[in-house]
């Protein structure tokens, strides 16, 4: 909170994952991959929430480094001044920018991002750098954001498709040869790319930063097609980060009702915790993906509004918990056992 970046991977980084983590309130971006001189990849970073920072991700090679084999997927941004998600040039020397390939964004949700406000004006995902081959821009919704909702600056190698473009996607300022700007430093060129739906996304409160789906959603069910991008279910994927199949983000909904699961994942044969505040529980059931009920809960009361669930006999996979509190309040968690 109120420092500079929030995780910067930086610097020879294999192999490594990014996740859950929530940043917001930052002077600088929320999530930074820079390579500077050194080689970084296989990174994956996903179902991390920023919010209220400069950018939310970034992707860079400033000291003519390269980065490889990055996926960023299930993340949340939204409310921040710059664009949400970025792979850039921080200098003006392009010959320090170094290579970034394979490169895929997909499945995130990006909302009101590149405040009018800020003189910069950016907007949703912008892949400004030039040095860059084989980015796949995938099953994004891209909502609300300010200059464009996703753009490019004309380079080779980008893939756009089945991204929700909810808003406008473009600038009145424009150079002679129809590109728009949102400083000179960071052209941009507008893309709705191949297979786009252009709607409101209908999240139930964006306002309230739930970001899920409504029941009557385009989003639903229009992802990418590929079986790598399939929800949790197994049935085509929906655009965004949340599945209509599964919540994938405790936080956001936790802003709102004051829920919280822990430890989550949990080892087979561990207990949870769960925490409702205010709020009486009255029925927990655990389901899996089948939605076949696993375990009718009884919730073992260890203090004020914290219970302890047991997981005795329940095998490892991916599980929802159901719960109904006493003023008829019914709420849904995902829980992973390992």
């Amino acid at each position: 909170i109120n420092g500079g970046e929030g995780f910067d991977c930086k610097e020879g980084s294999m192999r490594g994952t990014v996740s859950g983590n929530r940043f917001y309130n930052l002077s600088r971006q929320g999530l930074y991959i820079d390579a500077w001189d050194q080689h970084i990849e296989d990174i994956d970073v996903f179902n991390n929430i920023v919010s209220d920072c400069s950018f939310g991700f970034v992707l860079a090679t400033e000291q003519k480094g390269d980065v490889s084999n990055v996926r960023v997927h299930h993340n949340i941004f939204y409310n921040n001044r710059d664009s949400g998600i970025e792979i850039i040039n921080w200098g003006n020397d392009n010959s320090l920018e170094g290579p970034k390939k394979n490169i895929m964004i997909y499945n995130n949700t990006v909302y009101n991002n590149g405040w009018k406000e800020n003189w910069r004006a950016f907007g949703g995902i912008h892949i400004q750098a030039q040095n860059v081959s084989n980015v796949l821009v995938t099953g994004n919704i891209v909502s609300n954001n300010c200059a464009f909702q996703i753009a490019h600056n004309n380079q080779a190698g980008l893939i756009f498709s089945y991204n929700l473009i909810d808003g406008h996607n473009k600038l009145p300022l424009r150079d002679t040869n129809g590109t728009y700007y949102a400083r000179n430093r960071f052209p941009y060129i507008p893309i709705d790319g191949d297979s786009a739906t252009k709607s409101s996304p209908l999240f139930i409160d964006p306002k309230g930063a739930d970001f899920r789906l409504s029941e009557s959603s385009p989003a639903i069910n229009k992802g990418n097609p590929a079986k790598l991008f399939q929800d949790p279910d197994g049935s085509r994927s929906d655009i965004g980060a949340l599945p209509t199949t599964i919540p994938l983000s405790n936080e956001v909904q936790e802003m709102a009702t004051n829920i919280s699961l822990f430890p989550n994942p949990t080892k087979q044969g561990e207990a949870i915790y769960l925490t409702v505040k205010f709020k009486n529980i009255i029925e927990m059931k655990l389901f899996n993906l089948q939605n076949v009920a696993q375990l009718n809960i009884t919730p073992v009361d260890i203090s004020n509004n914290l219970c302890m669930i047991s997981l005795e006999g329940v095998n490892k996979g991916i599980y929802l918990l159901k719960v109904k509190t006493n003023d008829d309040e019914a709420f849904i968690r995902k829980v992973v056992v390992y």
